[in-house]
């Protein structure tokens, strides 16, 4: 069933994120700029109990303007210092995944069961383990990547995944959309709009 609330941020936090809820439906995961105590301001992902009213934050996340979820909802993955860490949500030292090409609020990532990520980095949907590595490209072709290029990645059943193209540029005319792609490669199938979005 559809469930519609309201996420009430206490006094003097400000969102600077999408905020994230956790796939067993538990925890709201939000990169924002908080409060500690005596009014000290700290910029982190801020954790909160779906149930729950108070926000606490995730220590070793600081300067993280966007994070996604694992699977089993135990750890958040965000990107700092064109760098994307990994860290347990019940605390913990933050683990290096992989150098990014793109840093802060625009990259965006989606974590499999069997621990592969894809995150936009370069313009581009790129692979890597949640144990760590180098980035694989699994999207090809011009993204346009100093106007946005392709992010948003989210995956479907088997090896398909969706991702948006947010490229806004005259190099790319026909930027814009979103698209189904496997992640053996091949040509990406174009589901919205139908056609090219107006400049």
């Amino acid at each position: 069933p559809a469930m519609r609330f309201t996420i009430a941020l206490p006094p003097g936090m400000t969102r600077v994120g999408a905020p994230e809820i956790s796939p067993d439906g538990r925890w709201i995961a939000i990169p924002a700029m908080g409060l500690l105590g005596q009014g000290t301001q700290l910029l982190a992902i801020w954790l909160r109990a779906v149930d729950g009213d108070t926000f606490r934050p995730i220590a070793g996340t600081e300067l993280a303007l966007a994070a996604f979820w694992s699977p089993d909802s135990r750890d958040l993955a965000f990107p700092r210092d064109s760098a994307l860490f990994r860290i347990p949500v019940a605390g913990g030292t933050p683990v290096r995944i992989a150098q990014i090409a793109t840093a802060g609020g625009g990259v965006r990532g989606a974590w499999r069961t069997d621990g592969t990520i894809l995150v936009s980095s370069a313009g581009h949907i790129q692979r890597v383990p949640a144990s760590g590595g180098t980035l694989t490209a699994v999207t090809s072709g011009e993204s346009a990547a100093n106007y946005g290029g392709y992010s948003y990645p989210s995956w479907l059943p088997g090896d398909r995944f969706l991702f948006s193209d947010v490229s806004m540029s005259p190099i790319a005319p026909n930027g814009g959309g979103l698209y189904m792609q496997a992640l053996t490669g091949g040509t990406p199938v174009r589901l919205l709009p139908e056609r090219p979005l107006a400049r």
